[in-house]
Formats: C-alpha cells, structure tokens, sequence
C-alpha cells in the first residue's frame, strides 16, 4: 500500500457507506452513520475541517480564525479538496464567513455535513429557550436552514446572568447541574425534531464525561442519547475509558484538537507535538508525518477527527489518512503511542482546552 506524505498527497472523496463497529484497516474509513439522537440516513465523514478560533481576533496571530478571510479562505480550499464536514461554534466568531465560503463554493449544501455548537465557550448559555434562539443565530450566520449536527459545546455550569430557564438558575440539591442539561438537552431534541425547518438533522454534545451523560438519561431514553461526544484527543491527552462508555450507548466519539492546537498552546509548553519522540519514531518507520501519524492513530482508535490547518497542501494530506491506499499503523505503533500520556488528570499536562471533568 502506498504511504503518503505530508505533502504532495492526492485529495480523496469516500462513498457514503455505513460503518459500525471496529475499524476495518485495509479499507477506506467510510462516513459514520450517526444511530442516536439523528434523522434517518445522517452520515457523517470521519475527517472534518476544525475552524476554532482561539487567538481573540489578534490578525498577528497564527490562530486567528475569526480574523477576515481566514476561516474562508480555509474552507474553499477545503471543499476544492473534497472535503465535505466543516465544524465550527457560536462563539467562534468564524461562522459568517464559512456562510460566505459555502455560498461562494459551488458545492451543493446537500453535499456538506456543518457541525456547530451551542452553549459555546466562556458565555455558557444554556436552558430550553436559549438554545432554540442560538440556533437561530448560527442559521443566520451560516446562511443555512439546518446543521447537520448541532452539539452543546459544553456540560456547564451555566451563565446565570445570560438564562432565564429555571432550571438552569440554580445547581441541584447534589450541587450539580444535572437538571440545567436536561432542559438544555430538551431544546436540543425539538431541534432535532425541526430537521430542516430550522433545526438539525442530529444533535449531540461536547466535552461531556460519563455523569454528564447519565444526566440526560431521563429525558433521552434509549434512543435519544447524543449521536456524538466531541472530547479533546490527542498523544499528549487522551481518556481511553470513554470509547466502551461511547460504544456501550451507541455514540459516535468525536476527537477535537488532534494536534494540541501548536498555534495557540505552543508558547505555553515550548514544544510541539509533532516533536513527540514517539511519533517521530512512528514517522519514520512508515514513512507518515507526525501530522498523518497522529490522526491515523486516532482513528483506528474510532475517534473522528477535526484537524485545523488554512494550508491546501495539508488538508489534501489530512483526508488521505482516511483512504484505503493509505498504510494503517500496526498494533506495535498504536500502543507505543497509547502509552505516550496516561489519562493525565492531575495535574492536567498538556491539555487545551479546561478539563470537563471538573465541571459538575
């Protein structure tokens, strides 16, 4: 089989086939149909385009996303290259320019899977009505009358200054938010409802752990869990007891940050994880980056993944991984890297984004 490289590698477009279960390596990593909390026939593509915005709208900065034309620019390069699944958030600030970019493509929307978000960030707003008029502002910035998956960025706690739902004004007698998520979760699940009529052909949630989960239990029931959980993965961080927990309900384990951002947490650390001696290793011995060494990992691990670069020749690089020409890591190599980083909770080593499991 050929090994690509980062560069130079051909663009691949996979057919929308079903895929359940444990990864078939010497096949091309199909669509994921979503099972959940989804419309009939949602397929999701196993490789996305990751629009996080993390530099404040500094134009210096390497990561400055919601900087003009950045995210656009990306994401016509982007569809050129057959890409076909865009994620972004509310509070991104990136969403009015992938409206503009999609618009300007070409590419018919039936063609492009968009993920957004809300309850997004630092502003944290959750409740019933709250979500629907979220959803209300990412349509318009989209330039859409659907996603195709909307997820509830984070578990909480909740801005009390910015919801007026009751049951997000207050923790629960245990002192958690259980019951905040449950209204949340509810808005969720009349959008779902809404399909394109202004909702989402699937909802689902990020950055949630095994008793946010459990949470939505009993408003969800069997069949109205979240089709995905986007959690951060990467080498340096990654929590290997949710993929059972995600295949025991029938969620979709969605990875975000698959490079530990180097152009916004790189400064903090001193170092990249494409300078992992592990992955090198890995690298060199099938003839990967450490990019493509990364992503492949995870997803033979069953993890989709949202790889961020604005630069064509990567992103042509970041959809061969999933292609049935591209070479699979071996058992060897998957559990050299497994053992890079433990589950690093204490202290929280190399971790982007905030741990989810201190939110209650």
């Amino acid at each position: 089989m050929r090994r690509a490289t980062r560069r130079g590698t051909t663009p691949v477009v996979v057919a929308a086939v079903a895929f359940v279960g444990t990864l078939s390596l010497g096949s091309a990593l199909s669509p994921v149909l979503l099972q959940n909390a989804a419309q009939p026939g949602v397929y999701m593509p196993q490789v996305g385009l990751g629009t996080g915005s993390y530099a404040n709208g500094r134009p210096s900065d390497p990561a400055c996303w919601s900087c003009p034309n950045v995210t656009y620019n990306a994401v016509m390069s982007w569809l050129k290259a057959g890409g076909r699944r865009i994620d972004t958030a509310l509070c991104y600030n990136t969403e009015d320019q992938i409206g503009r970019a999609i618009k300007d493509s070409g590419v018919p929307r039936s063609e492009i899977f968009i993920t957004s978000k809300v309850a997004s960030c630092s502003g944290a707003v959750q409740g019933f009505n709250e979500t629907l008029a979220q959803q209300v502002q990412n349509l318009q910035l989209l330039q859409t009358t659907y996603t195709d998956l909307l997820l509830i960025h984070w578990p909480g706690p909740p801005n009390q200054n910015l919801t007026k739902d009751p049951a997000c004004q207050a923790p629960d007698l245990d002192g958690r938010w259980g019951s905040c998520r449950r209204a949340t979760w509810r808005a969720m699940l009349k959008l779902l409802a809404d399909g394109k009529n202004g909702g989402s052909l699937a909802v689902g949630v990020s950055n949630f752990e095994k008793d946010h989960l459990m949470d939505l239990m009993p408003v969800a029931g069997a069949k109205g869990m979240p089709s995905v959980n986007q959690m951060e993965v990467h080498p340096w961080w990654h929590d290997d007891t949710l993929i059972p927990l995600h295949q025991s309900l029938g969620i979709v384990g969605n990875g975000y940050a698959p490079f530990a951002a180097p152009d916004f947490i790189g400064s903090k650390w001193n170092v990249s994880i494409k300078e992992d001696p592990t992955l090198t290793k890995v690298a060199l011995a099938t003839g990967m980056s450490n990019w493509q060494v990364t992503l492949r990992w995870q997803l033979q691990k069953g993890w989709l993944v949202n790889p961020r670069t604005a630069t064509a020749s990567h992103q042509q690089d970041d959809l061969a991984v999933a292609s049935d020409t591209f070479t699979p890591l071996s058992s060897a190599h998957m559990a050299e890297i497994d053992a890079i980083h433990p589950i690093p909770r204490v202290p929280p080593i190399h971790k982007v984004c905030p741990d989810p499991a201190t939110r209650l």
